[in-house]
């Protein structure tokens, strides 16, 4: 069967051609969760399949416009990475991991580096401090 895709033909089987449709109908996680269900697997291989039929295909949203979508609209990149997470069903280190990589590559300067861990550590010793001078 030949379908056209993203305004390019392609030969395409039905199973593919179903999958595809879930993706841009239903989105990622969606169409995640019908595989898992619809082909009795893990939860890691039904995402291991949709990411290879998006990619093979070109299908879907890219998920870089929408990191960067995301990010324009609410400038808080630790808020991009939950959204990731909960978008696209990936653990918190994959999620991070990604938006990050999409900001950095878009030469966009991302606060919370070192200086989050500075104030962090100095919490912790002011609040070892008190606790200290609580005991006396």
């Amino acid at each position: 069967m030949e379908q056209e895709i993203n305004g390019k033909v392609q030969k395409i089987n039905e199973e593919d051609y179903e999958i595809i449709k879930k993706i841009e109908v239903d989105g990622y996680m969606k169409a995640v969760e019908w595989y898992q269900e619809n082909y009795d697997c893990e939860l890691a291989d039904a995402k291991e399949a949709i990411k290879s039929i998006k990619e093979k295909y070109n299908v879907g949203s890219n998920d870089e416009d929408e990191i960067l979508a995301m990010y324009n609209s609410n400038p808080a990149a630790l808020q991009v990475v939950k959204w990731y997470k909960e978008t696209y069903g990936v653990d918190l280190k994959e999620a991070k991991e990604r938006v990050f990589e999409v900001l950095n590559k878009n030469n966009i300067a991302v606060g919370g580096g070192s200086g989050s861990g500075c104030m962090i550590t100095i919490l912790i010793a002011i609040t070892s401090t008190l606790s200290v001078l609580c005991l006396l």
